[in-house]
């Protein structure tokens, strides 16, 4: 473990992990919002080009075709070189398709663009590459954590959608694609920097503890849900033997299909039956704010009614699917190789 005190994260007021989670906040705001922006870039693309609504939509199910493929190279370069390089990488791609985005004139260059480079980017910035190295620096406020920083999904939809529909209407789709992939070059790009796979990169503990704690003589209750589950050293072929891999892969397959196949329509629905755009601009970062922004209230609410206590997972989604509970980070069940948020219990 380095030493903190040589580095300038040791002169902050607070723990440098808020900072981190602050990080995440901006990022997830931005990214997913650039990629949830293409159900309002489809109106105004089927009625400059003529195209087919299917031809159109179908460079964002691309998007998340390509984002499957791309999701376990996602993880060995997470491994490998950290997060910097993942998100980094997240952010070149991303920029880079809504930057030549503009300069769309046949459909494939709308899949290339709006679709596979968008929706590549996205994913290396967003749930996945975020869930990879955010709870190493927690364990006592690993829930909190989390949901605050996935529920900057919510507040990036509902402040910066809005705003990209007037950009639409003003200067037309092709700014608003310049906008967008600026704000994601310039601001997303140089908070990247800030980020560190762990705590101990920096000489720091999760939680900002100053010491470890000692080994108590008193055995801590354990919140493992199945002890010889946890004990298997999984890997991803042993994992694909197992019916809960598949069925959390069936429960995600199904959950992402019934919202996305309705979230690309919803504008050009809305505009069809007589609202105007702001109007379906609102609605969608509404839906989404609600959806996204319900994780914060979630972990709250939890202790109340006795559904997580602490050290447990923060994301309802997974326990929903039936994830066990991690003893250690990174995860080794068949549940991280498809969403890797565990909980750490020491």
């Amino acid at each position: 473990m380095r030493d903190a005190s040589r580095h300038w994260s040791s002169r902050l007021p607070f723990y440098y992990g808020w900072l981190i989670v602050g990080v995440s906040f901006i990022t997830m705001a931005i990214s997913v919002s650039a990629r949830t922006a293409f159900s309002l870039l489809l109106p105004p693309l089927i009625d400059e080009f003529g195209w087919d609504r299917g031809l159109v939509a179908g460079a964002f199910s691309f998007g998340f075709l390509v984002s499957a493929v791309l999701s376990p190279l996602a993880g060995r370069i997470m491994d490998r070189q950290g997060p910097r390089a993942v998100i980094g990488s997240g952010v070149c791609l991303m920029a880079a398709g809504l930057l030549a985005a503009p300069a769309i004139a046949v459909p494939w260059q709308l899949y290339a663009t709006l679709g596979m480079l968008v929706g590549a980017g996205a994913n290396l910035m967003s749930f996945t590459a975020q869930s990879l190295y955010l709870p190493n620096w927690f364990v006592r406020c690993r829930g909190l954590a989390i949901s605050l920083a996935f529920s900057g999904v919510g507040a990036g939809a509902i402040l910066l959608l809005p705003w990209l529909q007037a950009v639409i209407n003003r200067d037309g789709w092709r700014s608003a694609c310049w906008a967008m992939g600026l704000l994601v070059l310039l601001v997303i790009g140089p908070l990247a920097l800030l980020v560190r796979r762990r705590p101990e990169d920096l000489g720091l503990l999760p939680d900002g503890a100053p010491h470890r704690p000692a080994a108590s003589g008193t055995p801590r209750p354990s919140n493992i849900v199945d002890p010889a589950w946890v004990s298997v050293e999984w890997t991803l072929a042993r994992a694909m033997r197992t019916g809960r891999f598949w069925w959390i892969a069936l429960g995600y397959c199904c959950a992402l299909f019934a919202w996305y196949a309705v979230q690309v329509h919803q504008t050009r629905y809305l505009t069809e039956v007589g609202f105007s755009p702001a109007v379906a601009a609102w609605a969608l970062g509404l839906v989404a704010s609600v959806v996204h922004g319900s994780a914060v209230w979630t972990h709250v609410a939890q202790p109340a009614f006795g559904v997580m206590r602490r050290g447990h997972t923060s994301d309802i989604r997974a326990r929903a699917c039936g994830s066990a509970h991690q003893r250690r980070w990174p995860p080794r069940s068949p549940d991280a190789h498809l969403f890797a948020i565990g909980a750490r219990h020491r």
